[in-house]
């Protein structure tokens, strides 16, 4: 996934949560990725870009269940003239179901 050719530069609101009541937040806040960092970016950027997160494994959906994954995405971070970092930013939504 890119914004207009961009790569994905931080991950944020990380969250999955199953029919069964099951779930975890994995990351709260944005967290850089990619080689990100702050404002500056490096060449190793890669797009599709992927990483794994650990979670509780006691929350993992179980065969058959639906589930729903909650995904912030940032990219063209850069620092403003307050000194505070922003990004362009786009909320994913991802529903399936564990096979059986």
């Amino acid at each position: 996934m890119s914004y207009y050719g961009e790569y994905p530069q931080a991950y944020g609101h990380f969250t999955f949560h199953d029919d069964s009541d099951h779930s975890d937040r994995i990351l709260k806040e944005p967290q850089f990725v990619n080689c990100q960092h702050c404002d500056k970016s490096r060449d190793c950027q890669v797009n599709p870009y992927t990483s794994n997160w650990t979670f509780d494994a006691s929350q993992t959906p179980q065969k058959g269940v639906w589930y729903d994954i909650w995904l912030s995405v940032y990219w063209e971070c850069y620092i403003n003239y307050y000194g505070r970092i922003r990004c362009i930013s786009d909320d994913i939504h991802y529903r399936n179901q564990v096979p059986l």
